[in-house]
């Protein structure tokens, strides 16, 4: 008789488990508008001029999946080079370049001496980051367009990751378009990274 019972028991609280795991499977509603909430949000929070993993985004692509982030502050007033007269290789000046141009700059002009526009950039650690870059010259001109979205820009130049020659880089006034600017020149650098 107690084999029974256990046994009925056992049958029922399998059947109860079973009935209330295919109610949550067939209720659209208990899985689904978690799942659509989260999307939601996750939509809202990638648009241009909002705060999103260490700073503010300026440019978003097709998919509105990956996008370009600028830091809110300038990371100071620098020359584009350490001293060295000599070309880099980071002529590139397209959207999704400033890495690889940042990259080679500081190949080319080494990781010591003083500090220089793209190395610092590299250095940044800002917001809890550590792959932040000097923006190529369409990044630079985006970076420029949605000025007023991320804010704290300065009267000035700021320095691209695009150069021209041994002697002269890429360089972007705020309040007109693009110019070139002798290396050894000091221009603004504000750090973007790539999200």
């Amino acid at each position: 008789m107690k084999l029974k019972m256990k046994a009925g028991f056992a049958i029922f609280i399998l059947l109860f488990a079973t009935s209330c795991s295919k109610e949550k499977i067939n209720d659209p509603s208990a899985v689904g508008s978690q799942s659509v909430e989260k999307a939601s949000a996750l939509n809202d929070s990638i648009r241009i001029g909002a705060w999103y993993q260490g700073g503010i985004i300026f440019w978003i692509d097709s998919t509105r999946k990956h996008g370009l982030i600028a830091d809110t502050a300038d990371l100071g007033y620098f020359s584009w080079w350490n001293g060295s007269n000599i070309e880099t290789g980071a002529t590139a000046k397209s959207l999704g370049k400033g890495l690889a141009n940042t990259r080679k700059i500081i190949a080319a002009q080494g990781k010591f001496g003083y500090d220089y526009a793209a190395l610092k950039c590299s250095r940044y650690k800002g917001n809890g980051y550590t792959d932040w870059f000097l923006p190529s010259s369409a990044e630079l001109s985006e970076l420029h367009k949605r000025r007023e979205k991320v804010g704290g820009f300065s009267i000035g130049g700021y320095w691209s990751s695009t150069e021209l020659d041994g002697s002269s880089a890429i360089a972007k006034k705020f309040d007109i378009d693009s110019v070139s600017s002798n290396k050894a020149d000091s221009n603004y650098v504000r750090a973007v990274r790539i999200f």
